[in-house]
């Protein structure tokens, strides 16, 4: 298949390397980068630019199966007109959450959680002095959301942000949390505590090493779909989830 990617950055080179490694055809967009070339018919669009790009680069591409890395967007009130014009096209959609693609997630999802007391989805991850100016209204890390909602369910309520700094805990109010620590020193971790009941506690560590193979499954599935191979059911994350999950972050963004 032709496919047609938006944004050669780190993300962009990413997918270009897997896309070609399944057998598709790649044209690559970025114009700085020197690079433009199209294809005479496009099967599907990846767009691996900046966030505050994505609504302009997809609504040029309504009509087009479309791969989104997330954040969907920036605006939610934006986002929410194109995904109500992308759902009338028919296309397949997805945004980009490869960690659902994780086998120790999709463990976690075949489970029912009939007594969770409290599930702790943490974050820490290096952030350089020059980006600690962006901490107060950027740098909210919607990964352990959309986690969060996959795997426990829709807050109830308003989901509620407390900000420290470099720390980020919210409050998701479907018996879990969200606690993201931005650290100024080289390191990275990526968990899951749970709690349920009085003694069943476990956790679950998402170690970097594994994220390669995540991104290779998630558009592997992304391009079946396009394909029309119905064996494999839809996306994991629909053009509405990357909203829901935008959504939440603007209502955080408000509590704080």
């Amino acid at each position: 298949m032709n496919v047609l990617i938006y944004g050669c950055g780190s993300m962009g080179s990413k997918r270009a390397t897997i896309l070609t490694n399944l057998g598709h055809n790649i044209f690559l967009q970025d114009p700085p980068k020197g690079k433009m070339s199209f294809p005479d018919s496009t099967d599907a669009v990846f767009i691996c630019t900046p966030p505050e790009t994505h609504l302009q680069i997809a609504k040029q591409n309504l009509g087009h199966h479309m791969f989104i890395e997330k954040p969907l967007a920036t605006s939610f009130s934006e986002a929410s007109w194109f995904v109500s014009e992308f759902e009338q096209t028919g296309k397949v959609g997805a945004v980009g959450y490869n960690w659902k693609y994780h086998p120790k997630i999709k463990e976690l999802k075949k489970k029912k959680f009939n007594r969770l007391i409290l599930a702790e989805l943490k974050y820490f991850t290096f952030m350089g002095d020059w980006q600690a100016s962006y901490l107060p209204n950027k740098l909210l890390e919607t990964h352990e959301i959309e986690l969060s909602i996959y795997l426990f369910g829709e807050p109830k309520t308003k989901p509620s942000l407390e900000r420290d700094y470099n720390k980020f805990t919210i409050w998701m109010k479907n018996h879990s949390r969200v606690y993201n620590q931005f650290c100024l020193h080289p390191f990275y971790s990526r968990s899951i505590y749970i709690l349920e009941g009085r003694k069943n506690y476990y956790t679950v560590q998402l170690p970097k090493e594994d994220v390669w193979d995540t991104y290779v499954a998630e558009t592997k599935h992304f391009m079946q779909c396009v394909a029309g191979d119905r064996r494999v059911g839809p996306p994991l994350t629909s053009m509405r989830d990357g909203l829901r999950t935008l959504a939440i972050v603007e209502q955080c963004a408000l509590s704080a």
